[in-house]
């Protein structure tokens, strides 16, 4: 199996082994304060941030302690404008 060398992602989650990134650890920290404080949180940045990367460390870790992580993606429900529509559509991305 040839070795690939790492590369930028601008597509879905980054994984160190493969891709150039900045560490989640910061970031993280203030996220396990708010989870540990059973709070909501909405996490809202540009593209190409580290969003989806920063809640799949997130997921692992808490599974790692045991917990439960659901990640869905609602990218289906982007231009929908009725609520109805939207939440079949949110239910099909958690199933």
């Amino acid at each position: 199996m040839a070795i690939l060398s790492r590369f930028f992602n601008t597509e879905g989650p980054c994984r160190p082994e493969r891709h150039y990134m900045l560490p989640s650890e910061g970031r993280l920290a203030e996220l396990r304060k708010l989870v540990a404080q059973e709070r909501y949180f909405t996490l809202h940045a540009p593209r190409q941030t580290g969003k989806t990367t920063l809640m799949v460390a997130l997921a692992d870790e808490l599974r790692a302690q045991g917990g439960i992580a659901v990640r869905a993606s609602l990218l289906a429900c982007r231009g929908v404008s009725e609520v109805a529509p939207a939440e079949l559509l949110w239910l099909v991305a958690i199933q």
